[in-house]
């Protein structure tokens, strides 16, 4: 993962340990877990860490609807979030990776309405979602958008801590 061997020992004990009991701990998943948060969750991090500093307005989703194509391998995958985005979740192409039904179609309802919110008042509050408060360096607030919609503090901190001085975009 293009750090030295001591260190990626390292993030795979942190990765492990703090998935225990709670998320698989398969050699497998942890390197897609480690993946994602390189390519994806940790340089988003650090731009919210830069961005909140100047702009109280600075909000983070997880998007943790669970694709059923390829029997559910993928998880959430990248962009998941668009079709709910912009209500395109009963065309074919669309419930072949989403699949379809109320919660699909509740969900779509939720993100529209917070995306327009934001895009308004800069504020994605709205009333069919918990408080969704803006992202700051202490409570690093965290919606996640699925099945169920709730904020998160510090949404798998452990493994955040372990990218500390090792991955700075």
């Amino acid at each position: 993962i293009g750090i030295k061997a001591d260190k990626t020992k390292k993030v795979l004990e942190i990765y492990k340990k703090a998935r225990e009991g709670k998320l698989s701990t398969e050699a497998e998943e942890i390197f897609h877990a480690i993946f994602t948060d390189m390519i994806f969750r940790i340089p988003t991090i650090r731009f919210l860490e830069a961005q909140c500093i100047h702009q109280p307005n600075t909000y983070n989703y997880m998007f943790t609807w669970e694709s059923p194509a390829f029997g559910g391998i993928t998880g959430s995958p990248h962009a998941i979030e668009i079709p709910f985005v912009f209500n395109t979740i009963n065309i074919k192409v669309s419930e072949d990776l989403i699949g379809s039904g109320p919660d699909a179609e509740a969900l779509s309802e939720k993100v529209m309405d917070a995306w327009i919110a934001f895009a308004h008042t800069g504020n994605p509050n709205h009333d069919g979602i918990p408080n969704w408060p803006s992202y700051d360096n202490e409570k690093r607030a965290t919606m996640f958008l699925g099945k169920e919609c709730k904020v998160v503090n510090d949404a798998f901190g452990k493994e955040r801590e372990a990218w500390d001085g090792l991955f700075n975009p």
